[in-house]
Parts: structure tokens; sequence; C-alpha cells
């Protein structure tokens, strides 16, 4: 089964710098090694205005996972790495069947999945 993620680098209320959003991507695909066997990424920056105004460039990561894992077990981990990261949720698509989700702690704060929102890599431009 293949599984997309996009994970948010900013963490509200923390610093937000380069090198603490890279080291968060860093932090992220350690945590997928150790429980996917194929795990593919590349960062990319969101763009997007707030209620007042004010234009927010966020930095976030596509990782592409494949696994034979239950839904139920690969849910967990995606909710545990949420947790880790100090995210409220994170996307997650499932391309063959076309379902996405937001799992995480605060997942119900975002609304429900939105394909257009979902940032989307061809196998070329993973590392």
């Amino acid at each position: 089964m293949i599984i997309e993620l996009n994970i948010g680098l900013n963490v509200n209320g923390e610093v937000n710098s380069q090198l603490q959003c890279e080291q968060r991507a860093k932090q992220a695909l350690q945590f997928l090694k150790q429980k996917f066997s194929s795990v593919k990424s590349a960062t990319y920056t969101n763009q997007y205005e707030t209620n007042d105004g004010t234009l927010v460039l966020e930095p976030g990561l596509f990782v592409r996972v494949s696994t034979v894992g239950s839904i139920f077990e690969i849910d967990k981990v995606i909710y545990d790495l949420a947790v880790e990261l100090r995210q409220d949720c994170i996307a997650v698509y499932l391309p063959r069947s076309g379902v996405g989700k937001l799992i995480g702690p605060n997942a119900d704060k975002w609304g429900k999945f939105d394909l257009t929102y979902f940032e989307q890599f061809a196998d070329e431009f993973l590392v």
C-alpha cells in the first residue's frame, strides 16, 4: 500500500527558523524509516494569508511510504509522529483509493481533508 503524507514543519508557539524546520524534517524521516521499508520525500513551501491579511510561508515535508501494515497500525504510527513533532495533525492520502484524512491530536480543529491543498510530487522529484 502506498501512503502519502503532508507534514507541516512550523510549530505554533516555537522557533520556526530554517534550521529548526530542517531538523523537524530529519526527525520525521528518521521516525518513518524506523516504521516503513520504503520512505521517499521532498520539501515544499505553502503560502497562505491569515484572517488579518498577513502572508505566511510555511515549509512542509511530502513523504511517500510503502507498507503492508493494516490501516489501523498505520494511523497509530502517523498519530504518534504528529505528537512527536508537536503538530496538530498530518494530512494523509491513499492515492490508490483516493481517500484522504487528517490524523493527529488536534485534527478536528482543521476540518476535513481537502485534496486541493495536498502537495504531491512525481517519483523523479523524491529522494
